[in-house]
């Protein structure tokens, strides 16, 4: 074989993964042989230099054999001649989370978050307040249960059961009363005050 078309030639020799990315360069006018802008189309012999951009970085590259089948790398190294400029080196991104050697991963929230990696910041707040409605830590909620103040107050270490009324003191505020046509049981906080 004494000629065959350049994009089948780059997908040849392992510049492009697929035959349809070669020809996209082509046709984009990444390519060029023996300096003139290359159509798909456009033949190349041994001998010729073929000047592409792929992957970001500029080749230079000369036919050594023509072949149009892909082969694998062994062979495709032997029908071409690399002429290109060496990559410029690698910017190295310092860690995200720095810790001792062998301190481990970390124990509960940072090791996971050392897993997870970075993450984007979350915008806004919380749908609930932390705690509410069982889990742990402070539950941020009116506490009187049949209050319809709908104030948030903070109540530390407290947990729904049926003697919880008695045992919190009454949040300062304002004076906490019941719904429409339910009253609050006697005993209870919001009748204190």
């Amino acid at each position: 074989m004494d000629e065959t078309r350049v994009d089948k030639w780059l997908w040849a020799v392992r510049v492009f993964k697929t035959r349809a990315l070669a020809t996209a360069a082509c046709r984009g006018g990444h390519v060029r042989v023996n300096g003139a802008p290359a159509k798909p189309a456009a033949t190349v012999r041994v001998g010729d230099r073929v000047e592409a951009r792929a992957h970001d970085r500029p080749r230079v590259l000369e036919v050594a054999r023509v072949i149009d089948k892909r082969v694998g790398a062994p062979l495709a190294a032997e029908c071409v001649v690399d002429h290109s400029p060496l990559p410029p080196p690698r910017e190295q991104v310092p860690e995200v989370f720095v810790r001792d050697r062998g301190a481990g991963r970390g124990a509960g929230r940072q090791g996971r978050a050392r897993e997870r990696g970075p993450q984007k910041k979350q915008q806004g707040g919380r749908a609930t307040p932390r705690g509410f409605l069982g889990g742990g830590g402070a539950a941020w909620f009116c506490w009187a249960s049949r209050c319809r103040c709908g104030t948030w107050s903070p109540v530390r270490s407290w947990s729904p059961g049926p003697t919880s009324m008695q045992a919190m003191p009454s949040p300062p505020g304002p004076a906490h009363s019941p719904a429409p046509g339910t009253s609050m049981p006697a005993g209870s906080a919001a009748s204190k005050w």
